[in-house]
């Protein structure tokens, strides 16, 4: 069983904070699911090869800054992640995890995405 990087990030509101919504990002599977608030179901979104370069850009930077906190993520991609215009929202990486992959992503996104988003309000 290898291990593949996943990318636990929330979209918060810009004014006020408010948490929108929480995803999951494997990049090495171009694997990308939201829970977004009033929703009990993750969703799994599709992004063009584009949104992945940019994602990949997006954590190496990322990566590259640390200890800082990650830059948030293009408003672009976001809005490609949340199927809506993100100009007055923000996603930012939480954490970087290192998980056991065996083929099948959607099992974890459903049981990982609520918590995350428990954990993030």
């Amino acid at each position: 069983m290898t291990s593949t990087r996943a990318i636990a990030v929330d979209v918060r509101q810009n004014d006020g904070g408010s948490l929108l919504g929480v995803a999951l990002v494997v990049p090495s599977n171009r694997y990308l699911s939201i829970l977004t608030r009033g929703s009990d179901q993750a969703a799994e979104r599709a992004l063009p090869l584009e949104m992945w370069r940019e994602i990949d850009a997006w954590l190496a930077a990322g990566d590259a800054a640390l200890p800082s906190r990650p830059a948030p993520m293009d408003t672009r991609v976001v809005s490609a992640m949340i199927a809506d215009d993100a100009r007055t929202v923000s996603a930012h990486r939480f954490a970087s995890l290192a998980l056991p992959f065996d083929g099948e992503l959607g099992w974890l996104a459903e049981r990982l995405l609520p918590e995350f988003f428990k954990t993030r309000q």
